[in-house]
């Protein structure tokens, strides 16, 4: 329904879960959880593909032989397939499934650009088994950045900054007293004048540290 409404404009995110919050809430197994998000992905994508879906009895999830309609508005052979990654192995498995890494790697930019290079290598290789009918080839990465006079200085507080940010989802986790702290800590990135001096002051000055990971030679790469 939303790539109809949008007219071909939806990019498909899937995620397993990784938190207690939601694992628990619904009664998952942490032990289970990729075997069910893999059984129901790929059914999922059968369903937006196949006239008429056959039906699937599994471990996990049953269906009859439906035929979904409306499809969806691409049809080549369905929207962009994505997975939400957290950790190294997740990038990789993403890969292997032929599908987008939508990541927030709370990492330097050069370990961040390793990572990328890892994705498309095995992209490119015998072990990328798309999931779905089609690979989406695209990694978003989200990494440190910063506005300031100096590069050198927006450099350091940008990744000052995001190390701050990571340690509060992987100890504190982010609904804990680091989350008011950090967005202190971001409201004076730009030389402790609070949020509104610094987005001015990044309207005049543009040294950041950002980068858009899209290398030659991966066919169905997006950009």
């Amino acid at each position: 329904m939303l790539d109809l409404v949008s007219n071909g404009r939806v990019e498909w995110g899937t995620g397993e879960s990784a938190t207690a919050l939601e694992l628990e809430g619904f009664g998952i197994s942490p032990e289970e959880k990729n075997a069910m998000w893999r059984e129901g992905t790929e059914q999922a994508a059968n369903m937006l593909t196949m006239r008429p879906y056959p039906g699937y009895q599994g471990k996990y999830f049953d269906m009859p032989c439906r035929n979904l309609v409306p499809k969806s508005l691409q049809k080549k052979p369905h929207p962009p397939m994505w997975v939400a990654c957290s950790r190294r192995e997740t990038i990789h498995r993403a890969a292997r499934a032929g599908l987008g890494a939508l990541t927030f790697a709370f990492i330097e930019p050069a370990m961040a650009a390793k990572w990328v290079d890892e994705y498309y290598d095995i992209i490119r290789s015998a072990e990328c088994v798309p999931l779905g009918h089609s690979v989406n080839a695209n990694v978003a990465l989200v990494t440190g950045m910063s506005c300031h006079d100096d590069e050198a200085e927006a450099i350091r507080r940008g990744l000052d900054g995001f190390r701050f940010f990571g340690y509060s989802l992987g100890y504190v986790g982010i609904f804990g007293d680091h989350r008011r702290r950090h967005y202190q800590h971001v409201g004076t990135v730009s030389g402790g004048e609070g949020p509104a001096a610094g987005q001015r002051r990044a309207r005049r000055h543009r040294h950041t540290r950002s980068a858009a990971f899209a290398p030659e030679g991966v066919r169905g790469c997006r950009g």
